[in-house]
């Protein structure tokens, strides 16, 4: 039990303020301009050459895929088309293909001679459809005669080619995707760089920008189109082919004004992606966005002002505020144990009735004003109310955030069986004026017992909890992409089956349970892990100067782009999670952050070095081969795999992206991953990485954890050497990548496609 045990005070996370909305332009608009008298003509070739179909089968019927089109667009006005224009070529009114035309001189003509490919994939029912050619569809150029511009055929089609029957979790899913940076899936506006969309005028360039995004754990190699309407208009066709798994890919347009000619007043403008459904897909009800935008005249609107955040005022602190610590690897603020224990200072241990017991007590200065110098800093120690000892400290010449450290006894005579409560009061004479009186007095109630330490019973897991704590992995998680999300969500939450699943992987690689090891764990929200990233990297903020946290400030409140974070708070080591991930990734975060804490409490000394990449590499490193060490502990244990991907190019493109990053940026996190590598192939220990590896295969869960231990038993004045020798090793890092290139697999089955949560541990992990 613990009462009246404050803790160091909490940073007051400012909130940022609700983004500017656009303004939108209200009319009268003017009159357009009329056109002046036209004296060109588009046409569309009389007869068959004007659209002419192939492909016809002796029964009279068209099998889609071996259509042939032919087609033919003249000129036949008197003066030559200097503006660019499009032809279409539409099944049952969905535009198939595109053609943009720069100019065409007068009296001469336009022609696709028997295009074939154009209708693959593309999923209809058989029966009769309608192929259209439409000319100047946007009505970029003003003809003499608008009626002859478009030319219609009815065909019966047949022999559609069947889709697979694999079952809609085990497809691709093509959606709508956010552009980054911005709040709208499209983005039109004046000022490119606007995170808001509006703010257009006829007068001045429209900006644009949308995308598509693969919200699956499945490759898509096909070719794919995306469109873009204005006012039920295309005016721009996209593709792209090769769209790795759980990736976006974006569009833009610099002014849509060149496209198409737009009058003041609203519009309409919409996205699709696959409008001829060559892709199937586990849900096609996502793959279209429309929103309505109002152009105005004259110079647009400015853009949205960016809001700074500023730090939160502090109140003016005139006094120092002596209070209770919990020093880190600390038990508490007040631990007992009996005396000449084994147990370092700081550790609560078995009490036993009749033997004379150790107390350990912390507290410090929590405040930017210091202490006067004294040797008369004093505390009392008090047992069941009575004063056991008084102990004095020396203040020091400055004790801004000091910690002090004391012991007390209690004798032999007084630790009878049963609760006794230990009291600490700081200056119990009142010699100093504080801040704060009140949290000068600290308890805790402890339990003498009548007898020996019994021993500790050693910690087991059984096969069927560890099966049962694993099951989601294999069946809900392995292609799940949405959050876990948390408590109170509206999803299913996750969080106690995450929970479950990080504490089996952590007893199959150490035997130990993680409930008992000292972390405290938290599984947050989106907003609150924010919150809290900026808190935990404010620590201290009361005792700043005012220059320092300020720059600490605008440091802790940038895109840090943090999923899962590691802390010291009040003696102990924290864990953060953020829950805005698939279950997958968030348990690969845990992990992660399980071995940065298991790093603190085992050698705390590389935690205090100063910082350096060599250092901050070093930590990474230990935390990414833990990761990957639970993962494979998982296979292991289920006898299943979760790590293949396919040797497809999208695939391969992005093993070569993570590489590119990993072998020529210098984050901490890269630095890491290079420091893995060359430290498994060079194998100083003689271990026997570096012959797994070279032979193929990665490390399994019990060598990858044994690399993890010889990372973690580095001492601390050693790192920065060992770290620079290593990363000269270029040629190790050449050898790595060749070796992990040959880790996809040709012709994967789609129901063993490894997750997107697990690429780095496959990819770039020894």
């Amino acid at each position: 039990a613990i009462s009246a045990f404050p803790v160091l005070q909490r940073f007051p996370v400012p909130q940022p303020l609700p983004p500017v909305q656009p303004v939108v332009p209200e009319g009268p608009f003017p009159t357009p301009t009329p056109r002046p008298q036209p004296l060109t003509n588009l046409t569309v070739a009389v007869g068959g050459n004007g659209l002419l179909i192939e492909g016809q089968n002796p029964n009279g019927d068209y099998p889609l895929e071996d259509l042939k089109i032919s087609w033919q667009v003249h000129n036949t006005g008197q003066r030559n088309i200097d503006k660019p224009f499009t032809i279409e070529l539409r099944l049952d009114g969905t535009v198939v293909a595109q053609w943009f035309v720069e100019d065409l001189p007068t009296r001469t003509f336009l022609f696709v001679e028997a295009l074939t490919g154009l209708f693959d994939g593309v999923n209809i029912e058989p029966g009769p459809h309608q192929i259209e050619l439409v000319v100047d569809p946007l009505d970029s150029i003003n003809e003499v005669v608008e009626l002859d511009n478009n030319r219609i055929q009815t065909l019966d089609i047949v022999d559609i080619p069947a889709r697979s029957g694999a079952a809609p979790h085990l497809l691709p899913n093509l959606l709508i995707a956010l552009p980054r940076g911005k709040t709208e899936p499209i983005f039109v506006s004046s000022h490119p760089d606007d995170p808001l969309s509006g703010k257009l005028s006829v007068d001045a360039p429209s900006h644009i920008k949308y995308g598509a995004g693969n919200r699956s754990i499945y490759y898509i190699e096909q070719r794919v189109e995306m469109d873009l309407y204005l006012d039920g208009n295309l005016v721009r066709r996209a593709t792209f082919q090769n769209l790795g798994a759980n990736e976006p890919i974006f569009f833009k347009i610099d002014d849509l004004h060149e496209l198409a000619e737009i009058a003041p007043g609203p519009h309409t403008l919409r996205v699709v992606v696959d409008p001829l459904d060559r892709i199937h897909e586990s849900d096609e009800t996502d793959n279209a966005f429309e929103t309505e935008f109002v152009w105005g005249v004259g110079d647009p609107p400015p853009p949205a002002e960016i809001v700074e955040l500023e730090a939160p005022a502090r109140e003016p602190l005139s006094r120092a505020n002596l209070m209770p610590f919990r020093p880190f690897g600390w038990d508490s603020g007040i631990t007992t144990q009996v005396d000449n224990a084994l147990l370092r200072p700081g550790q609560d241990g078995w009490l036993e009735s009749g033997k004379v017991s150790r107390i350990d007590f912390a507290f410090t200065n929590a405040s930017r004003f210091s202490l006067p110098l004294t040797d008369q800093l004093a505390a009392d120690v008090l047992f069941d109310g009575k004063l056991i000892d008084r102990r004095f400290f020396n203040s020091g010449s400055s004790n801004v955030g000091t910690e002090w450290e004391g012991h007390a006894v209690v004798p032999a005579s007084m630790a009878t069986p049963g609760q006794h409560t230990i009291r600490v009061i700081l200056d119990p004479d009142g010699l100093f004026d504080e801040l704060n009186e009140s949290d000068n007095t600290y308890e805790r109630t402890f339990t003498w017992n009548d007898g020996p330490d019994p021993g500790e019973t050693p910690f087991e897991m059984s096969d069927a909890e560890l099966q049962s704590a694993f099951a989601p992995i294999f069946n809900e998680w392995r292609r799940e992409l949405r959050p876990v999300r948390g408590p109170g969500a509206p999803e299913r939450d996750w969080t106690p089956e995450l929970m479950a699943a990080g504490r089996a992987a952590y007893y199959l690689l150490t035997g130990r349970d993680l409930n008992t090891e000292g972390y405290v764990i938290h599984f947050e929200s989106e907003r609150v892990f924010e919150d809290e990233s900026t808190a935990a990297c404010m620590s201290n903020w009361i005792t700043m100067s005012v220059s320092v946290y300020e720059e600490a400030f605008d440091f802790c409140t940038g895109d840090r782009g943090e999923i899962g974070f590691k802390t010291r708070s009040n003696g102990q080591v924290h864990l953060f999670v953020d829950l805005g991930l698939s279950p997958l990734d968030a348990l690969g975060t845990y992990l992660h952050e399980l071995a940065h804490g298991l790093q603190d409490l085992r050698n705390p000394e590389q935690t205090e070095l100063p910082f350096s990449i060599q250092k901050r590499g070093l930590l990474e490193g230990q935390a990414q081969i833990f990761e990957a060490a639970g993962w494979r502990a998982i296979e292991e244990f289920m006898g299943e795999e979760l790590d293949l991907f396919p040797d497809v190019p999208s695939a391969r493109d992005r093993f070569d992206q993570v590489y590119e990053l990993r072998r020529n940026r210098g984050t901490e996190h890269d630095v890491g991953y290079r420091l893995l590598w060359t430290m498994a192939l060079s194998d100083p220990s003689d271990v026997g990485f570096a012959d797994r590896l070279r032979s193929g295969e990665t490390l399994d869960s019990a060598f990858a954890y044994a690399l993890f231990n010889i990372l973690v038993n580095i001492p601390a004045d050693e790192v920065e050497a060992w770290a620079d020798e290593l990363l000269e090793r270029t040629d190790l890092m050449d050898e790595f990548q060749q070796i992990a290139s040959e880790r996809f697999i040709t012709d994967l089955p789609a129901e063993s496609v490894g997750h997107t949560a697990l690429r780095d541990a496959t990819w770039t992990a020894p």
